[in-house]
């Protein structure tokens, strides 16, 4: 043991477990259930192994004392066998002479290694079990987050992160059903000398079934003395769990290279540098890769002792004691470390994306030229392809205008196709058939471990602010209705949705040294916004049915009850004890388009939240269809982790009709209502179902071109040409599972009957030349809305608070000083 080292390399609860006290106790049991067992079978009086069981407590004996006398006989029972004796002897000298009958050192020791591994993976499964579900949750969360699949450490195809991490659960899974298994063969070991148990005459097999039943071991079928198939078996059990917990733990530690960045660990105070400030080290991860490295030589060592000699080893035993209570120990510590850093991880959407793209297209060569082979035959296809492919790295020049322009690829595919077909999203194969798969797998799957009737190792939070997490067993009927149910919209199949746990930045706090309340007037027009201060939390999960059922529409499966919130992507600007203000952003777009509003409202003393709606910027992407109860859900646990009763609403489009559902279903959570260029009831359920079928198949590139002729009127687009080209890329980068399931949201969202209802006080804005929703349905929702107010804002279309911020800003303004 090592004070300096053991917090880093002899960390989580399967410690205790193999501890010098724990293999002394583990002893004394043996010897306590073989008294036991033999006066079962009338070898010994009850009263005699009453007295030896009641001696049989390691606080009695000074384990430091009969290790040193154990190098008299070569193991440490001859000397605890003498302590105990003599224990025995105070109380019944008749009873002293009862202790150890008919067994032999090994008999003890062995035995005793059984119940220490029992222990310990009964510990281990618990941590093996708290990584499988916040995999499973991370899995169904991520679902159809697009990533780059890599092959050999260079980009390969396109994949999604729950699939990623549904590898990383199929392993998990598949160490602890391994590890569960050697579990419950571990078997007790009673042969005397050479074992026959010739000392115990007839009555040995009764003793040893009777011996296995009072340690609730398995009865061998034989003694296993030169046998040691049990200890490679759990050598091999808990070898394969560290090479999968280093896999997993590399793969965390390459995401999260400065370079690739796609996740981080994020808890406060840990990943630090001594000499290096700006370092945030992935530090779970990688502690968990420097506990399972120890592994492959450990469990050499017990396989080299395999070759015992004749009925009992000279050495080869003796050999093992060490390795094996090691092996148990840097594998506890390699799960705990993984099991940390899956607590801590932060994926990052928006950095995959980018990821996605770093090679201009190129990752999408393959899909070209599997495209064009009916057409000119697979070589003709290789050629023409890798010559554009080899360009494009040689000069720089666009990939798609390669291909577009390429003499015998332009009389087969136009650039609309060549874009569709660089969609990464489309390119997926059956990532999503797999999720399924291992999320059915692991809700299929028994509970492996009674430790997952507590807490008390599912608890590690790191995060700055004291987030709340369930620790119970995924196969439990409360998590197993947390493994979603795929819902589908007509025949787009799509992964499981469900909430991950993912961690985010840390604390809230004001903008400045001085930022508080203050009293002066917001400033007139939009500023620059502030450093924003990006807050974390981790999503509560709570219970939902799994069962799936019709809302009276063939093509709609949708799940009987909402579905739990995930963990969207947020940053606050203000006083953190300002009043709250959430604004809720449009569908295609992120939290960035209210950048403009930030200082003015900063400077007037409010909290300004930001978060990007699920399947949007930096926030998950489950699969769809989402419902405004998720988006709902979403932004309710994003209030609650903030502290926030209460808030200003201020959404567009949307985000608007989030507004609008909040102010019906959550009156009391809601001090004002502010909806801008949106509507109660959008309509055209057939054009948006289309509009996802079409972001589904060929990505974002078009319909961002036909967002931003919706968005803004030709006169902005040609004044404003960076920050229109900046918003389409905006909507061009949006996931395209997240677009189309918020789409299939609004080809089912009518809140007109339910208006009258809201008495949250209300402003609705509506942009003149706003042709996606025309000032008639900003008057509707203000005509339906008791003492709601109505205006309508000049030269502003679909996107009026960026076309026209100042206006918009005077009106928002003005409602939130009425109503603060």
């Amino acid at each position: 043991m090592s004070e300096l080292f053991d917090p880093i390399l002899a960390a989580g609860p399967v410690q205790a477990a193999v501890s010098d006290v724990a293999w002394l106790q583990a002893m004394l049991d043996a010897e306590a259930a073989l008294a036991r067992a033999e006066a079962e079978a009338r070898v010994i009086p009850a009263k005699h192994a009453k007295r030896i069981a009641d001696a049989c407590a390691a606080e009695f004996y000074d384990a430091v004392e009969i290790g040193r006398a154990a190098t008299g006989i070569g193991n440490p029972v001859g000397p605890l066998v003498k302590a105990l004796t003599a224990r025995v002897a105070e109380s019944d000298a008749a009873a002293a002479g009862s202790v150890h009958r008919g067994a032999t050192s090994q008999d003890i020791l062995d035995t005793a290694a059984m119940l220490v591994a029992r222990t310990a993976l009964r510990e281990l499964l618990g941590q093996l079990e708290s990584c499988a579900d916040r995999l499973a949750l991370l899995v169904a969360d991520h679902a159809c987050t697009p990533q780059v699949g890599r092959s050999l450490l260079q980009q390969a195809v396109p994949i999604t992160f729950g699939f990623t991490a549904a590898g990383w659960l199929s392993a998990i899974d598949s160490a602890s059903e391994r590890v569960s298994e050697v579990r419950d063969h571990l078997a007790v070991q009673l042969g005397g000398a050479a074992g026959t148990l010739a000392s115990l005459d007839t009555a040995g097999p009764d003793v040893l079934a009777a011996f296995a039943r009072h340690t609730g071991l398995a009865e061998p079928v034989l003694p296993w003395h030169t046998d040691r198939t049990r200890i490679a078996d759990l050598t091999g059990a808990l070898a394969t769990t560290c090479g999968t917990v280093a896999k997993i733990a590399r793969d965390i530690t390459l995401l999260a290279q400065t370079e690739v960045g796609e996740v981080e660990e994020v808890a406060e105070g840990i990943g630090g540098s001594s000499t290096m400030p700006h370092k945030r080290n992935p530090i779970a991860a990688v502690l968990a890769t420097a506990a399972a490295a120890q592994a492959p030589g450990l469990a050499a060592t017990l396989y080299s002792t395999a070759a015992q000699e004749y009925q009992r080893a000279a050495g080869s035993w003796h050999a093992e004691w060490h390795p094996l209570t090691e092996l148990l120990r840097t594998t506890g510590t390699a799960v705990h470390w993984l099991d940390t850093s899956l607590t801590r991880l932060r994926p990052h959407p928006r950095r995959m994306r980018e990821n996605l793209t770093a090679t201009g297209g190129l990752l999408m060569a393959e899909r070209i030229t599997t495209a064009l082979t009916p057409a000119i035959g697979r070589l003709a296809a290789h050629e023409a392809v890798t010559e554009c492919a080899r360009r494009h790295t040689a000069t720089g020049a666009d990939f798609t205008q390669l291909l577009t322009d390429h003499p015998v690829l332009q009389q087969h595919l136009d650039r609309r196709r060549i874009q569709s077909l660089l969609a990464p999203t489309g390119y997926l194969g059956s990532a999503t058939t797999f999720i399924d798969r291992a999320l059915a797998a692991h809700r299929r799957r028994p509970v492996n471990s009674p430790a997952r009737a507590t807490d008390e190792h599912r608890h590690v939070d790191h995060t700055a602010d004291t987030a709340r997490q369930r620790g119970i067993s995924a196969t439990t009927p409360e998590v197993a209705d947390r493994i979603p149910v795929r819902r589908t919209i007509t025949d787009q199949p799509g992964p499981p949705t469900e909430p991950a746990e993912i961690s985010h930045r840390a604390d809230t706090s004001t903008r400045s040294s001085e930022a508080h309340h203050r009293s002066d007037p917001v400033a007139d027009q939009p500023g620059p916004p502030t450093q924003p201060t990006e807050i974390s939390y981790r999503a509560d999960t709570s219970t939902r049915s799994s069962e799936a059922h019709h809302h009276g529409d063939p093509v709609t499966e949708r799940p009987a009850t909402p579905l739990d919130p995930v963990a969207v992507h947020y940053r606050t600007d203000g006083p953190a004890d300002g009043v709250p203000i959430l604004l809720a952003n449009s569908i295609g777009s992120d939290s960035s388009i209210w950048d403009d509003y930030v200082n003015p409202l900063v400077d007037n003393g409010f909290c300004v939240i930001r978060h990007d709606m699920r399947g949007h910027g930096d926030s998950p992407v489950p699969a769809g269809p989402y419902r405004i109860e998720d988006l709902g859900a979403d932004a309710l646990d994003l209030l609650d982790r903030l502290g926030a009763e209460q808030a200003h609403i201020v959404g567009i489009s949307l985000g608007g009709m989030l507004g609008l559902w909040l102010a019906r279903q959550h009156p009391t959570r809601v001090r004002s209502l502010t909806v801008c260029c949106s509507s109660a009831h959008p309509g055209n359920r057939q054009m948006w179902i289309e509009r996802a079928a079409q972001a589904r198949a060929d990505g974002m590139e078009a319909i961002a071109d036909g967002s931003l002729t919706r968005w803004f009127t030709p006169a902005w687009r040609m004044t404003h040409p960076h920050r229109a080209r900046a918003l389409r890329a905006l909507t061009a980068d949006t996931p395209p599972e997240g677009y189309a399931a918020c789409c299939e949201l609004l080809s089912e969202f009518d809140l007109t009957p339910d208006l009258s209802e809201i008495t949250t006080p209300t402003l609705v804005i509506s942009g003149a030349d706003d042709n996606a929703l025309p000032p008639e349905h900003g008057r509707l929702i203000a005509d339906g809305i008791p003492r709601a107010r109505f205006e309508i804002v000049d030269r502003a279309a679909h996107l009026g608070t960026v076309e026209q911020a100042p206006q918009f800003l005077e009106l928002i303004r003005n409602h939130l000083r009425e109503n603060s």
